[in-house]
């Protein structure tokens, strides 16, 4: 079961709870440009939904954060596809739970996408074969060099 709800501005955190109220067996969640959902959604989320997900798009909710993100990826460890893409958030808790990754977009996520975190990614989610990193203005060769030295 599925749902996307990409680019509804107007979506609250309210709007979340409700679904996670009402929707349990939810795998696919695409929140993608609702801009005003908040860390409070990730958390309802992974109340929710932890046995459950496996699929999840926040690309451009700006209002999410680090902590957020940590809480799902604590919960939800059976994400099998992940879009974080231009979002304020770091990746360590992903690389750390979310061991049954496939594919995962950090598209322009260029403040914290680091050499160290793609070599953890690649090194922590064996499973991952498909990974988004363009418009990382930052990112060095070297990351690459060292995120693909571990897919051999």
């Amino acid at each position: 079961r599925g749902l996307s709800l990409a680019n509804c501005e107007n979506l609250t955190d309210d709007a979340v709870s409700h679904l996670a109220e009402k929707c349990s067996q939810l795998e696919e969640l695409n929140l993608n440009g609702c801009s005003l959902v908040t860390d409070r959604s990730l958390m309802e989320l992974s109340q929710s939904f932890a046995s459950t997900l496996k699929s999840l798009s926040i690309q451009e909710c700006k209002l999410i954060t680090t902590e957020g993100l940590d809480l799902l990826a604590n919960a939800c460890t059976l994400l099998q596809q992940f879009d974080i893409s231009e979002s304020p958030t770091t990746i360590e808790a992903i690389t750390q739970n979310c061991h049954d990754l496939r594919m995962l977009r950090l598209r322009g996520n260029h403040e914290f996408l680091r050499t160290s975190v793609l070599k953890e990614l690649s090194a922590s989610c064996p499973k991952v074969h498909t990974i988004s990193i363009e418009y990382n203005f930052h990112l060095q060769s070297s990351a690459v060099v060292a995120m693909v030295k571990n897919w051999q």
